[in-house]
């Protein structure tokens, strides 16, 4: 027989291993072991019992039993070791028995148990270093063991289906493993038995392969072996502390089961151990097992069972009118990029494409004057609008109106916020002085006005922001805060373009400021308004910039901006804005969130992902109630991020659609949002109802989860597009219960769309292709006919002036519902 090496540290209560391909020749441990079968199959033998596993499968073997396993190809195994000991101190008992295999017999406990597993795997991909937190699902797990499957000791010694040999080996082990430290003898053992010293060693010779000195020194040298490898302790006392005689006596054990001295073995186990550290690992191979854990606990999120399932109910009264919201101004604003961008085909198609469908207006556009537009700022005489005249002539032909950030900032794609793939700044974009400004917007002026005449551009937006001090050096990325000489410096410029813009057109609306606040405070912010209002040219709204990031001090003067862990920091930055316009007397200026995001890096596989399409979703929803607020998403399209980097079909762009086009989970997020009408009956943090009587009724809701401690552990360039499930707090379902009431009897259908990892989701599609780089057209063309919404229509009837539905979101899934009378109804 083979003892196993593996053993819990002193003090572990329970250890998990995920086992891959594996299989096992006969051995036995002194703890209990749990075997939960992830994919394949595995053929185990206990004694002189087989049993075949199949996935999901649960099979316990006690302490101290002869066992074996053959697994398939594919299997996929998590192997727990419990600690019988912990066990037997905290129930009291010198005997635990457990009798658990799902594949004999069914017990509702199983399904609690596969829940907790599903649990702690789930904490298993997400590097969860709190093991306060593993413990307290390790504690659940053995309360659910022992509560329901633990033989009880008075129905031990007559019960047919215990093992006589399992008592008498565990009973064995569980004396020596208490006494191992002492000169134990085999008289000792045998009278504790109440056998014969003859009768013990033949027994412990037959069941365990080796007399009774040997496996008593086997059980020391167990112990001693973790004071070798994790403690400086000396040779000498490391032998005494573990009952043995002498230290000739440890060597010569130690010699018989590792072919070295324990010395030597200490040495190379630690320079093992360094070059294990140092060196890279196996990507490939973690991430497969990775995936295939990851796959594993998704299909048990599909049947219920491995996750809570959260439960809300939402009631609704349709019989009040509702209450108006801006809705369209939440979707209002879409950015695109610099003014030469908007000169491509490719992005115009897929704009046109998307505009009825997500319901913007205002297109945003930047670097007026840059390189490709054929301005020539420096230059004295007259300016050639040709290009401009262009974009402008393309956007009011196909209703859509000019969003136009004034001044140059650099063409920049970020991976993280202090790194950058491309940090362009356009030559000569800088005016030289402010009367070179004032002559080209003077020029810029007359002729919008010439053109397009004052009425038509008073429905445009201009904006003017605040120069930032952010500098790249190599792909070094800092950041120095705007002092107040700088904010007087923006103030006199806002004034001097204002003034001359609207000498030729009156009816201009400019704004600005750009302030990113999150990297102020609110007294701050607060000072500079204030300065802004004390004798200058009041704006049209105040712009600011939403993302998650807080400014933290570097050397000396320099800061980059860090990653917060607040969710709601669009909601919380808008409220922040308005009570300070409130406070200095502009509670009725508009707000413009100019440019907003879950993240500024461009190369984060979470902005391929469902979670953003629910990050939007939930941010959009709680926006419903914010007054005189205009949104622009950043960023519509990924061709504006694409690079010498971009060789695949996703690389975590910004996008709301792919470079070629194919929506994204986010683009749903707002196709379902601007479909809902603009007054709402009831609205929920997961859901929000809208209409009435007259119109029907639509709803969005969505189980947006939130993100966990390995996310922001992880570079955002280096998120796993393929793992995204690891990165989130958990996967539960929300089982939503939305119950509308007064409604008028008689039958109604049901639409529904929705996107989760299951469905619609471009980003899940191409990991199905092994995220291959390089697809064919024909390729392409498919991914994006089958990346859509997955759609149903259900009949209900309504009878007693209630419809309730019941809705189970899967992690990160959003839907929209239409709820309308039927037409046999109104025909009737």
């Amino acid at each position: 027989m083979h003892l196993e090496k593996d053993h819990l540290k002193a003090g572990q209560i329970m250890s998990v291993q995920i086992v891959e391909d594996c299989s096992a020749a006969q051995h036995s441990h002194g703890d209990i072991e749990l075997l939960y079968i992830l994919s394949g199959y595995v053929q185990v033998t206990v004694g002189s019992e087989n049993q075949s596993l199949k996935e999901r499968d649960i099979l316990v073997i006690n302490a101290n039993r002869e066992h074996s396993y053959i697994g398939s190809e594919g299997m996929l195994m998590a192997r727990f070791l419990i600690s019988l000991q912990g066990i037997k101190e905290m129930m009291g008992q010198s005997i635990v028995l457990l009798r658990c295999c799902s594949a004999r017999e069914q017990h509702e406990a199983f399904s609690s148990l596969r829940f907790l597993i599903g649990r702690i795997l789930n904490d298993i991909l997400t590097h969860n270093n709190s093991q306060i937190y593993r413990n307290s699902l390790y504690y659940q797990m053995l309360h659910i063991l022992t509560s329901n499957f633990l033989i009880p000791p008075e129905e031990i010694h007559y019960r047919t289906d215990v093992d006589k040999d399992e008592l008498r080996l565990q009973e064995i082990f569980a004396y020596i493993r208490t006494n191992y430290r002492h000169n134990i003898r085999l008289k000792d053992l045998a009278q504790h038995l109440f056998l014969s010293e003859t009768y013990v060693s033949k027994y412990i010779s037959q069941k365990c392969g080796i007399n009774f000195v040997g496996l008593v020194n086997h059980i020391r040298l167990e112990y001693a072996m973790d004071d070798l490898i994790e403690s400086d302790v000396s040779i000498i006392h490391l032998a005494m502390d573990n009952g043995f005689v002498s230290v000739a006596a440890f060597n010569h054990y130690f010699q018989q089961a590792y072919q070295m001295n324990p010395s030597a073995f200490r040495k190379r186990y630690r320079q093992q151990r360094r070059e294990q550290q140092e060196r890279v690992k196996n990507i490939q191979k973690e991430q497969e097992v990775k995936q295939r854990i990851d796959a594993f606990l998704r299909e048990e999120a599909d049947g219920g069972t491995a996750y809570d399932r959260r439960e809300i109910t939402v009631q609704v009264d349709t019989a009040i009118d509702g209450m108006h919201f801006e809705k369209a101004n939440l979707v209002a604003v879409i950015n695109v990029g610099t003014a030469v961008e908007l000169l491509d085909a490719g992005l115009r198609a897929q704009l046109l494409a998307s505009q009825r469908r997500l319901g913007f207006r205002y297109v945003r556009f930047w670097n007026l004057y840059g390189e490709g537009m054929n301005f020539d700022i420096h230059a004295k005489g007259p300016l050639n609008f040709n290009r401009l005249d262009n974009i402008l002539d393309f956007l009011l032909e196909h209703q859509l109106r000019p969003y136009i950030e004034l001044g140059c900032k650099p063409y920049r794609i970020l991976r993280t916020t202090k790194t950058a793939v491309r940090d362009d700044y356009a030559p000569n974009g800088d005016f030289r002085d402010l009367q070179e400004e004032r002559e080209f917007y003077r020029q810029l002026a007359v002729h919008l006005e010439q053109r397009y005449g004052d009425k038509e551009v008073a429905n445009w937006f201009f904006e003017l922001r605040m120069k930032e001090h952010s500098v790249f050096q190599g792909s070094q990325f800092s950041y120095t805060p705007l002092s107040a000489a700088d904010h007087q410096q923006f103030f006199r410029e806002f004034d001097a373009v204002a003034a001359v813009l609207q000498q030729s057109l009156p009816s201009l609306r400019l704004g600005g400021g750009g302030f990113p606040v999150q990297h102020y405070g609110r007294e701050e912010l607060q000072a500079c308004v204030e300065r802004w209002l004390k004798n200058h040219v009041r704006p049209a709204f105040i712009s600011m910039t939403g993302f998650p990031y807080h400014l933290e001090q570097h050397e000396g003067d320099m800061y980059f901006e860090k990653r917060i862990t607040d969710e709601e920091f669009i909601r919380h930055n808008v409220q922040l804005m308005e009570r300070v316009l409130a406070s200095v007397g502009l509670a009725g200026v508009p707000i413009h969130l100019s440019e907003y995001a879950m993240s500024l890096s461009s190369r984060n596989a979470m902005n391929d992902s469902c979670y953003r399409g629910a990050f939007l979703m939930r941010t959009l929803i709680s926006c419903v109630s914010c007054q005189n607020l205009l949104m622009g998403q950043w960023l519509f399209s990924d061709l504006h991020s694409e690079y010498k980097d971009t060789r695949g079909l996703l690389f975590g762009g910004s996008g709301l659609v792919t470079r070629d086009g194919i929506p994204k989970p986010a683009w749903f997020a707002f196709d379902f949002f601007h479909a809902c009408h603009d007054r709402f009956l009831a609205m929920e943090e997961h859901c929000l109802v809208t209409g009435g009587e007259d119109i029907g009724y639509r709803l969005v809701c969505h189980n947006g989860k939130h993100l966990n401690y390995h996310y922001y552990m992880t570079p955002e360039d280096q998120v796993d597009g393929r793992a995204i499930s690891t990165y989130l707090e958990d996967r539960d379902v929300l089982c939503l219960h939305i119950v509308l009431r007064h409604l008028k009897n008689g039958r109604y259908i049901i639409r529904q769309r929705r996107i989760d990892d299951g469905d619609g989701s471009i980003q899940d599609e191409w990991n199905e292709l092994d995220c291959m780089e390089g697809l064919t057209s024909l390729e392409v063309r498919h991914l994006a006919k089958i990346t859509m919404a997955h759609l149903s229509i259900r009949h209900r009837q309504v009878e007693d002036g209630t419809l309730q539905l019941d809705l189970e979101l899967r992690p990160d899934e959003i839907r929209y519902l239409e709820i309308s009378k039927s037409l046999d109804w109104l025909e009737s």
